[in-house]
This record gives structure tokens, C-alpha cells and sequence, in this order.
């Protein structure tokens, strides 16, 4: 069987409606005629197991019979195991790096060959590549005449699978290496009830990503053990914070066998993973008011320096918080967390990335030890959320009830739940609840639920997608909205239906590289409003842009802050930049708030909520250089004033990124003291805007010393 093949089968075995030709080609990436290919091949494996061949319902999709699926599931999974189906490289080398870690004795190279169905020569290649992914966490792939093995110290290799195990929930490479995870039911039964106790005792509830990785960990680490491998007993070690659970995991991991000879370094290994997976929730009794503060600082912080207002935002102040508690422990145990290819903010969104980087830095202080790369981008998902719903919100007529069940940490939900709703404006009231509440109950009581993980039908449809949406996601949930709203004439002619109607015409001929722009601007045009739809500019005005020569001044002689505020209004006000109001208004931010706008010593970004967005819409900037410096408060003084206009919560991104960039390199930052005029400040602009004066990412990686789980 072939790769697509197997991935078009657990489709169908997983969908709870038919999938069209498009949506199988959208899922997988393949041609039309690579997926007609796959349905013959399908159909000649099913008939030689003596089952039905896959069916078809004319103009609508495909599907299997129902009563068949169990059938087809077993079937599958030991065509997998027999080494049957045509694997990727990726999902072949996991596969061997398990095998080696979990078989007792040494592992032939004829065994690895049988294990995926492959010839000498592929597995020796794929040996290659396991060669070179063990040595990068300094352990060592050895060969003697009876077989391989991978080797090192235990505790690397523990936290080397840990790491393998992140984000394989529900996959091919999942079901590829389960049979080499396998305990007794009675076994895996109790190791569900003991971590469902631990989250109870220490007030946090683990995201269902986090319960699956600790589980299958428990599961490694036990034949890891029976198999002779132990952990180095380490007695003065002691982990912080584990006292509440630890009772608990010793009781487990003694029922599993663990002797008490090697109960302690086993029980301070397996709390320290625990204790710094990521949280979806944390309980009312749990002491967070500390954690709660430096949220609330960083949120400030953030809002400072991107101009965007979020202070007053309790909503992402408690998700914030959330992900910090779990943060703390990972740099408390030095285990920093490694990104999945899921996120990759630092390349999709550059701009949020770095200006979270320079907003993180009360928590550093606090933690007294800088975040790596990775941490960051989790936390600018949190930015990176309520910036999209800013940029989308709307009173919205919401009308389908949706159970949105994800896995992923709260960030990343938030973020999938904005997405969902700007994707379909006016049409669905999303809740999002993890897969352990949604199991709970009896019957949801929801029109559809949307999870990113398979879930058990508890009386509405289900539709199954990505972390990150993509247009088969999407396709798959026009399509049921269509299908509801066709249930009543009046629905029938409602844009949202018109527009799916013809967006399922459109995606059966043709390629759409913008779903989203395509879906608004068919809406709009349903809708008959009376401003014409236009697509947003993707272009982001740069930071000499927005901030031109001429709105740039030097002042002597003292100031007030009130008459400073006033004087860098005026320059947003003679361009028609922003009116007298804004200046006033920025003048009472500072009354209400204090002179919290302080970016760092000496500089000062002045900046407001706008009031008619409409009329004035181009963002600006101006600065004016004080000599003396202007005194905010008894401890605040700034020679730099910077007074922002953005019409918008994105529009000023990019040019904020770049003074960021300025203010974070100590030769940039030299360079912007010692001007004395508006064109050697122009002149550092387009030099850091050109890429001259390039900054990078500082973190060094090696300087932290972390474990990577």
C-alpha cells in the first residue's frame, strides 16, 4: 500500500461525512489523478480482504461502509505493522530510533528491513539519518556483528524520546510505533487515573497533547526499565514544587514495577516532566497572583511598544498567566521547550515576534535567565491572537453553536478560535473546551464540533482539523454550513450560503490561493453593502515612512510633560496625520495611567486609542528631542518623545519592529544618541529598513542550559 493510500483510507475511516475529490487533493496535496489512483489501489486492497469497495455518491464524494470500518481499521494497522505500507523517510527513522531504544537486545538490520518494508540499502540510509539525529543530543548509534543499538546516558535518552513523542497524537507516526509502547490495559487504566489525580492536586489541568506525551513517556520509560536501562540515582536532587503529586507517582511507578532501589531518580524525572508540560487551565485555589502581576507587566510592556492597546485585556492577562506558570517550571528544571514546525512565528509574523522578545523581559528578570527562541514564540501567540481579533472585530449575529475540543496549549487555541470566526464572519459562536472536559459529558450541546483530535460523537456532527487551518479545513466546514442552511428557504438565499455555494464550484475547477480574501469579498458582495469590499494591504509602511524628516525636531529650554505631549501632536496634526482630540487624548492616557508609556530610559512613546479611524487612516509618527529632558515623574525622564497615530492594530507594526531592533543592538543604539539632526536619524532608518544594520536573534542557544523536552 502506498503512503497516500494508507493517509486516504484513515480519512474515510475518520470522516463523519463524504469527502469530495477536491477535499481529498487539498488534504493530501496530490493531483486529481494521483487521488483516482489511490481509489483503485484502495479498492484492490479492500477486496483482497474481503470487503467493500469504497463508495461513491455521484457530484457529492466518497465514503466506506460504516459497519465495515473496525474491519478495515484492524486490517490497516497490521498491514502497517508487517511493514506493508510505503513509508516517508521521517516516519521510517522514528520507527527505527524506537525499535532500537525498545527491544531488548540488539536489533538486526534484517529486522529493521522487515519493520518497514524496505531494502538494505534504504535502511541503511535511514540509519544514516538516525546516526546524525542521536549524536545532536549526545547519544551514539553503535553497531556490533549481532545488531544495532543507540547508547548514552539514560536520563538523554528518556529526554530524546520525550521529544519524539511531541505532536504525534493521532498519526501515522503514532501508529507506526505504538506496539513498541504496549502495557497491560490495567496498566495504561492506572496511569490515566494517577495523572488525573496530579492535575486535581496541583490546580493545573495538563492540555491533552501534554496528557498523551506524559502518558506514552510513562509507557517508554517502563520498558526502558524492564529492560535494564536505569536511571543514575542522584539522592541530594530534589525537584521544587512536585511535594503535592510526588507521593502519587512513586505509588505508580512501584505498582509498575520500579524497584525502590531506582524509585527516586525515576519519580524526579517523570515530576520534572510533569511539572513543566504546557497547562490549558488553572483552578481558583492556585496561588498565580505573582505570575498574574508579570503577565500584566508584559502585557503593558507589549502595548507600549507596539502602540496597541491591550492593558486592560483580563481575557489574555488569565491565558498569559496560564502559560507562564508552566514556563517558569520548564526554565526552573531546565527544560526548555522545543517548538513544533506547527508555530514557526519567527517567519510568519517577524514583527509580533520581536516586539514579544523585547516584552518578555520582566519575566526574564524574574526568572533571572533568558527565554530561548522557542519560549518566545509560544507567548507571541498570545499576542499574535488578540492583535487578529482587534484587526476583525465586529458585532457579529452568531448563529451556529461550536464546540471547538483542541489539544494544543491555550495560545494556540485562541488563536484557532479567531481564525474560525474571521473565516466565517457572522455565522458561528465558538466555545473551546480541552478533550478531557469534552469526554466528560454526555451529549454536547452544540451544532458542530471542530476538533484537532479524534473525539467520540456525543450527538452533534464533528469535523476534524489541523492546528493550523488549511483550505481542506475549511472546505470541510463550508460545507456542512451549507448543508444546514439549505434546510430552510430563507437560509438558502443568505450570502454566507450563496458565497459557499459558489466557493464549491470555484475549488472543483480551479486553484484558490486565498480562501480567505475570496470568502469576504463574495460576502460583501451578497451582502450589497454599500462601502465595496477591498482586500487589506499586505504592505507595512516601514519605519521612515511613518516617521518622515520633517516630522522630526530638536527643542532646548524646559518642558512640561503636558507641553511636550503637545508638541509632538502638533506635528501629526500640521501633516493631517491626527487632530487636536488625539493630542488631548494622549495627554489623559498619562493623567489616567501615568507615564507608563516609557519604553526604556530616556525614550518616550506617546500613543492613543484613535477616535475616527475612518477620517483620519494613514498611521504616522513624530519625535522631538528635548534638551534638557522632559521630567514625566520624580523617576521618569525622556529626552526622546515619540508620539504614535495607527488607525489600525497592525498598520504600525513593522515600523515599531524596526526602532525596536534600534533600541536592542548597542551600536544602533549609539548611533541614535550621538545624532544631531532629522537626516542622520533618517539615514540609521533606512540603513536598519535595507538590512545594513541587520539584528538577530541574540539568544544563544548553547548558553542555556537546557534539556529541550
Amino acid at each position: 500500500m502506498l503512503y497516500h493510500e494508507y493517509l486516504l483510507l484513515k480519512m474515510l475511516t475518520n470522516s463523519n461525512s463524504l469527502l469530495s475529490i477536491s477535499q481529498i487533493t487539498n488534504k493530501l496535496q496530490i493531483t486529481k489523478r494521483t487521488a483516482y489512483s489511490a481509489i483503485n489501489g484502495l479498492n484492490e486492497w479492500l477486496e483482497l480482504h474481503d470487503l467493500n469497495k469504497i463508495m461513491t455518491v455521484r457530484n457529492h464524494g466518497y465514503f466506506v461502509q460504516p459497519y465495515e470500518i473496525s474491519e478495515i481499521e484492524k486490517n490497516l494497522k497490521h498491514d502497517l505493522q508487517q511493514g506493508k505500507v510505503k513509508l516517508p523517510q521521517s516516519v521510517r527513522v522514528i520507527a527505527i530510533e524506537f525499535a532500537l531504544l525498545c527491544r531488548k537486545n540488539r536489533v538486526t538490520i534484517e529486522y529493521l528491513n522487515s519493520l518497514n518494508g524496505v531494502t538494505r540499502r534504504t535502511t541503511q540510509s535511514d540509519l544514516a539519518k538516525v546516526k546524525k539525529d542521536t549524536e545532536s543530543r549526545n547519544l551514539k548509534l553503535e553497531f556490533e556483528e549481532n545488531g544495532y543499538l543507540i547508547t548514552g546516558l539514560e536520563e538523554e535518552i528518556r529526554k530524546f524520546a520525550l521529544q519524539k513523542l511531541a505532536n504525534i497524537q493521532g498519526t501515522m507516526i503514532f501508529d507506526k510505533i505504538a506496539p513498541f509502547l504496549s502495557l497491560e490495559t490495567k496498566e495504561k487504566v492506572e496511569i490515566e487515573q494517577v495523572l488525573l489525580t496530579v492535575e486535581q492536586n496541583i490546580g493545573c489541568l495538563l492540555t491533552d497533547e501534554s496528557v498523551f506525551q506524559v502518558k506514552e513517556y510513562i509507557c517508554f520509560s517502563v520498558k526502558r526499565y524492564r529492560n535494564g536501562h536505569f536511571l543514575k540515582n542522584n539522592r541530594n536532587k530534589k525537584i521544587k514544587g512536585s511535594g503535592k503529586f510526588d507521593p502519587l507517582i512513586r505509588n505508580l511507578l512501584s505498582y509498575l514495577g520500579i524497584s525502590a532501589e531506582h524509585l527516586n531518580a525515576e519519580s524526579q524525572l517523570l515530576c520534572k516532566i510533569i511539572d513543566s508540560r504546557q497547562i490549558s487551565k488553572i483552578s481558583k485555589n492556585f496561588e498565580s497572583q505573582e505570575m498574574s502581576n508579570i503577565a500584566a507587566q508584559i502585557i503593558k510592556r507589549f502595548s507600549v511598544i507596539s502602540g496597541i492597546d491591550l492593558v486592560n485585556n483580563k481575557s489574555l492577562q488569565n491565558a498569559l498567566t496560564t502559560h507562564l506558570v508552566a514556563a517558569q517550571r520548564r526554565v526552573l528544571y531546565n527544560v526548555q521547550f522545543l517548538n513544533s514546525s506547527l508555530l514557526n512565528v519567527r517567519k510568519k509574523y517577524p514583527e509580533i515576534y520581536l516586539l514579544t522578545k523585547e516584552a518578555i523581559q520582566p519575566f526574564e528578570q524574574y526568572l533571572k535567565k533568558s527565554l530561548t527562541a522557542d519560549e518566545i514564540e509560544l507567548i507571541a501567540v498570545y499576542f499574535g491572537g488578540e492583535i487578529e481579533l482587534l484587526k476583525n472585530a465586529k458585532n457579529q449575529s452568531l448563529k451556529e453553536k461550536i464546540t471547538l475540543v483542541c489539544g494544543s496549549g491555550i495560545g494556540t487555541s485562541r488563536l484557532l478560535k479567531i481564525q474560525l470566526e474571521k473565516m466565517f464572519p457572522d455565522q458561528l459562536k465558538i466555545k473551546v473546551i480541552t478533550k478531557q472536559d469534552y469526554e466528560k459529558q454526555a451529549r454536547v450541546h452544540a451544532d458542530l464540533v471542530i476538533a484537532t483530535l479524534p473525539v467520540t460523537n456525543k450527538g452533534a456532527p464533528i469535523v476534524n482539523i489541523n492546528h493550523i487551518l488549511t483550505d481542506y479545513d475549511l472546505q470541510t466546514i463550508r460545507q456542512h454550513l451549507a448543508s444546514k442552511a439549505q434546510t430552510s428557504s430563507s437560509a438558502h438565499n443568505s450570502p454566507a450560503v450563496k458565497t459557499t455555494q459558489i466557493l464549491d464550484i470555484v475549488s472543483e475547477y480551479a486553484h484558490v490561493k486565498d480562501f480567505t480574501g475570496l470568502t469576504a469579498a463574495l460576502q460583501s458582495y451578497f451582502s450589497q453593502k454599500n462601502v465595496p469590499f477591498k482586500k487589506e494591504q499586505s504592505h507595512l509602511p516601514c519605519l521612515s515612512e511613518i516617521l518622515p524628516e520633517r516630522r522630526i525636531a530638536f527643542e532646548n529650554g524646559t518642558y512640561s510633560w503636558q507641553e511636550s505631549v503637545k508638541v509632538t501632536g502638533r506635528l501629526l496634526e500640521k501633516d493631517h496625520i491626527a487632530d487636536e482630540k488625539y493630542t488631548h487624548k494622549m495627554c489623559m492616557q498619562i493623567e489616567k495611567y501615568g507615564p507608563y508609556m516609557k519604553i526604556m530610559d530616556n525614550v518616550m512613546l506617546l500613543h492613543a486609542k484613535p477616535d475616527n479611524p475612518t477620517k483620519f487612516s494613514v498611521p504616522g509618527m513624530s519625535l522631538v528631542c528635548f534638551t534638557p529632558p522632559v521630567k514625566f515623574s520624580n523617576d521618569i525622564k525622556a529626552k526622546y518623545v515619540f508620539s504614535l497615530y495607527a488607525p489600525n492594530s497592525n498598520s504600525q507594526l513593522k515600523a515599531l519592529t524596526q526602532l525596536t531592533e534600534i533600541f536592542s543592538n548597542r551600536f544602533l543604539l549609539e548611533k541614535f544618541e550621538h545624532a544631531e539632526n532629522a537626516p542622520t536619524f533618517i539615514k540609521l532608518f533606512d540603513s536598519v529598513e535595507k538590512g545594513d544594520e541587520k539584528l538577530s536573534d541574540t539568544t544563544n542557544r548553547s548558553e542555556i542550559d537546557s534539556i529541550e523536552c
